[in-house]
């Protein structure tokens, strides 16, 4: 046993001394090890203006939604949000109020994976993703040039804080604020032609609806052979127009499509499922168009543009005759209206929106020329409205001034109760050593 332990350890050292002679021992490639690294973080502003007391979700999951269930936060004062290594995905905002205009936000705001600033424009771009769950950063890219060229911005302006930009690229934000102002009013015109009033329209309604302006707003930018558009200048009045139009048509041929009966009353989802497309366009695109127009040729300074769209987003004038109208005359909006398109935007050429029209001030019919020719058609025989009878409610409607909105301050706008951020997701390599 003694001669066995003596041979067994001279074993052992020979065997040391062999493996370092060979190469063996220190030299040899240690066992792998592993690295953490933390994912990427998420951050960026909500903006049209700075939205503040925002909720901010990230779509974790990449189902193209953002569920209760995934990580949220609450915008700050400057629309800021971050979600510190959770990794890139998109991000969508809901509520919260504008810290310029002191308006609550209406909608949500969506932004595709890489961070940065959310805004009405980003927004356009998920839409255009859609049914993409995953887009590369070129196609994510691709999209975001697309709209700016639709829209007449310079390359790479998305990418942009548009409020940090306004010195040197002013267009960015008038055309943001402009943007929202269209969501905002094809939204709210939709419900009211439903025959929906202020005190049935509840939220989820509201985004239902404002989904299908966002995705109609997109896709009329997008599709092939697609005017380009300047919103930020007078000279293109015709391209703007045509723009709303046909962004108004297809929103109420979205709204039909995929409208949700629980969230109407019976009569209310019927009159929705019976609202013509072109009739509704004709009605509202003039005015709309009006508004856009003023917020996008706005002062080209964050009060300036601030205060044109607040003024936009106060008048409730349009909404206001199409919630009287609807009531007494609902055929005039339906697809059994024979009327021309020509003599519906007659009817609403009546409100003439201005600079007047809006929450602060008295409304009054300004465009007598347009009130004779509507009285006039009163008698056409292909009409199967009153049209004398419409012209009389329009006059009666924006006779009196709209109420406004009310107007929060950033300190008195309730917290959103959110749930805590998660920890950050900690991605685990292997590393090898080298030789």
């Amino acid at each position: 046993m003694r001669i066995n332990k003596i041979s067994l350890a001279c074993l052992t050292l020979c065997g040391s001394a062999l493996m370092v002679a060979c190469g063996g021992g220190s030299s040899s490639a240690p066992p792998a090890t592993t690295q953490q690294i933390q994912a990427p973080t998420m951050q960026g502003a909500i903006v049209n203006s700075y939205i503040a007391k925002a909720v901010v979700t990230l779509d974790q999951n990449d189902n193209g939604e953002c569920d209760l269930i995934e990580p949220k936060v609450v915008s700050g004062r400057n629309g800021e949000y971050a979600f510190p290594g959770l990794g890139e995905h998109a991000v969508c905002s809901s509520g919260g109020i504008n810290v310029a205009t002191g308006l609550a936000f209406v909608g949500a705001l969506k932004g595709p994976k890489g961070g940065g600033p959310i805004t009405p424009l980003t927004t356009l771009v998920t839409a255009l993703l859609a049914g993409n769950l995953n887009p590369t950063p070129a196609q994510i890219s691709a999209a975001k040039g697309r709209i700016e060229t639709q829209l007449s911005l310079p390359a790479g302006s998305i990418n942009l804080d548009p409020v940090a930009a306004i010195s040197s690229n002013p267009k960015l934000e008038q055309t943001n604020a402009a943007i929202q102002v269209m969501m905002r009013l094809i939204t709210n015109s939709v419900i009211a032609l439903a025959g929906v009033d202020s005190t049935s329209n509840t939220p989820a309604l509201q985004i239902q609806v404002y989904d299908n302006a966002i995705r109609a707003i997109a896709n009329t930018l997008a599709a092939p052979g697609a005017q380009r558009v300047d919103l930020t200048t007078v000279a293109s009045s015709d391209g703007t127009s045509n723009f709303v139009r046909a962004s108004v048509s297809q929103t109420v041929a979205n709204a039909k499509a995929s409208s949700n009966s629980s969230l109407l009353k019976a009569e209310a989802f019927a009159a929705l499922q019976n609202l013509s497309p072109e009739n509704a366009a004709s009605f509202v695109t003039s005015n709309i168009s009006t508004l856009v127009q003023n917020t996008a040729q706005a002062t080209p300074t964050a009060a300036g543009i601030a205060a044109a769209q607040k003024n936009s987003l106060s008048s409730t004038t349009l909404v206001n005759a199409i919630e009287t109208i609807a009531g007494v005359v609902p055929s005039l909006f339906s697809t059994s209206n024979t009327a021309s398109t020509a003599q519906i935007a007659a009817l609403a050429a009546i409100l003439s929106p201005s600079a007047s029209v809006v929450a602060s001030s008295p409304v009054i019919v300004t465009n007598t020329a347009a009130l004779s020719t509507a009285l006039d058609l009163a008698t056409s025989p292909n009409l199967t409205v009153n049209l004398a009878a419409v012209t009389q409610i329009l006059v009666e409607a924006v006779d009196s001034p709209p109420v406004g909105p009310v107007v929060l301050s950033v300190d008195s706008f309730p917290t959103p109760v959110t749930a805590p951020l998660p920890p950050p997701i900690v991605i685990t390599r292997p590393i090898t050593g080298g030789g």
